[in-house]
């Protein structure tokens, strides 16, 4: 019967970067993709056919798919926690659907979120005197004077900063992916009054949304499954400062409670009543134009106005050649060292063809491109063309790489009509992304009118919404 149901979608649910699995009536388990194979440490021929808590050793009563397919309602965000195949703690985040066909109860569904690296911090119960951060701080101590450029737009950003890091307000710093934001947070924080207290990093992209909110604000006992009293960032970061990275991937929801906490300094743990004192200071980072994010739905404007009280714009790498020679030596210097290799030097061919280069990953990728090269240097000798081709980056634009086959040779070998990145693809998404956002504030979010407004069904604009990661909520 699990054939019919999923018909099309399976490939897609066989690729998926989520567990799922399905069971029948019967409670048998009658789907298992890869990514759950690779969580649980289960082989598809250990499961299929199994009643799903004879796969799991749990009771009926807790298997949030058991109670989807006995109640017919979905069981949403629920956690569970259990031993893999091999013995591995587990920690999951379930939702269970009931499955109908022709209003006839078939099966359930179940995806789950593999949050064993989190649950820890969130849901266990630890000294509140001595808690845990789950995101390692960094070991460096990160000075501005570690941070290296003479180009002027980047030395401006280095200044603001200084400024920004003596007093209390909210620092926002912006820049491309790679630019080093990071570390002009961690700078801030070592320069400020603040500097002997915590700097408490997350990257706001990188947690799952139903657990980011428990673990920035905390955490009452009795809030959800295995749920304790339990402080959150904002509470362990008072006295210092907590780093927000790609906040602008935090759901609109959420956005709306950080803005109270920055505005009255006060902390509600997630399901209770007690509002707790913070002291805290605020530093965000975003990867594009913060504007444009907001015209985009993406970042509240309330919350951009408060966040970003002093702004530091970081200068993509390719706007700053003349700091390449500088940070290259730095690196090569830092990389040959963890590598246990001796070089001579850096021949002025390889600074040439780097300085020509658009980075569209900006210091880190350079960072990266000169560990890989230098694993091809020989002890003693000088880092060169060679070793950057060997190396097997960033292949077309080095002249030795040319095809003589080709029938490109000459001096426009390697050269594009189109930017780098440049899709047909990507204008046609983007160009459709930008029309139903305009449609959805001209019609103050109404999904109904903004979908007769694009001339497309109700039921379309929903699908595009959720695709496009658009919020429809109207700033």
């Amino acid at each position: 019967m699990y054939q019919s149901i999923l018909g099309n979608i399976r490939p897609v649910l066989d690729e998926l970067f989520m567990g799922v699995l399905i069971i029948d009536t019967e409670e048998k388990i009658c789907y298992y993709n890869k990514f759950m194979s690779r969580m649980d440490e289960n082989d598809l021929d250990e499961v299929m056919g199994y009643r799903i808590c004879e796969v799991y050793s749990v009771k009926d009563s807790d298997s949030p798919t058991v109670e989807s397919i006995r109640t017919g309602q979905p069981i949403l965000g629920r956690y569970m926690h259990y031993k893999t195949a091999r013995g591995r703690q587990l920690a999951t985040l379930n939702y269970s659907y009931p499955l109908f066909v022709s209003d006839q109860l078939v099966g359930a569904i179940c995806m789950c979120l593999d949050c064993t690296s989190l649950y820890s911090y969130v849901a266990q119960d630890r000294e509140p005197e001595s808690p845990v951060v789950p995101l390692a701080l960094h070991d460096q101590k990160v000075e501005f004077k570690d941070l290296i450029g003479k180009n002027p737009i980047f030395r401006e950003a280095v200044e603001v900063s200084k400024i920004a890091a003596s007093g209390p307000s909210p620092v926002m710093l912006v820049g491309e992916t790679g630019t080093g934001k990071d570390l002009f947070a961690q700078a801030i924080h070592n320069y400020s009054p603040r500097a002997k207290e915590r700097f408490v990093p997350i990257n706001c992209s990188a947690i799952p949304e139903p657990l980011l909110e428990g673990l920035l604000f905390g955490t009452t006992r009795g809030a959800f499954t295995g749920a304790v009293d339990k402080s959150g960032l904002f509470e362990h970061a008072s006295g210092g400062t907590i780093f927000l990275d790609e906040v602008q991937s935090m759901p609109i929801t959420l956005q709306a409670k950080l803005l109270r906490v920055i505005q009255d300094k006060r902390v509600r743990r997630v399901g209770g009543l007690v509002e707790n004192k913070v002291d805290v200071k605020f530093i965000s980072a975003v990867g594009g134009h913060p504007r444009t994010l907001v015209d985009e739905l993406k970042l509240r404007a309330d919350l951009y106005y408060r966040l970003g009280v002093i702004q530091v714009v970081i200068p993509p790498l390719r706007e700053r050649p003349e700091d390449i020679p500088e940070l290259t030596t730095h690196f090569a210097g830092k990389i040959a060292g963890k590598l246990g290799r001796e070089i001579s030097g850096i021949h002025s061919g390889v600074l040439q063809h780097l300085k020509g280069r658009t980075w569209p990953g900006n210091v880190r990728e350079l960072e990266h491109v000169l560990e890989s090269s230098l694993n091809f240097v020989p002890k003693g000798e000088s880092l060169d063309l060679r070793h950057l081709k060997r190396s097997g980056r960033h292949l077309q634009s080095l002249p030795s790489f040319q095809n003589p086959q080709s029938g490109l040779g000459g001096p426009q070998a390697g050269a594009y009509s189109f930017p780098q990145g440049y899709s047909l693809k990507d204008d046609l998404v983007n160009y459709e992304k930008q029309k139903i956002i305009t449609a959805i504030k001209l019609n103050n979010g109404n999904i109904s009118k903004s979908a007769n407004t694009l001339g497309i069904s109700q039921q379309l604009l929903v699908y595009k919404i959720s695709k496009y990661k658009i919020n429809k909520i109207i700033i």
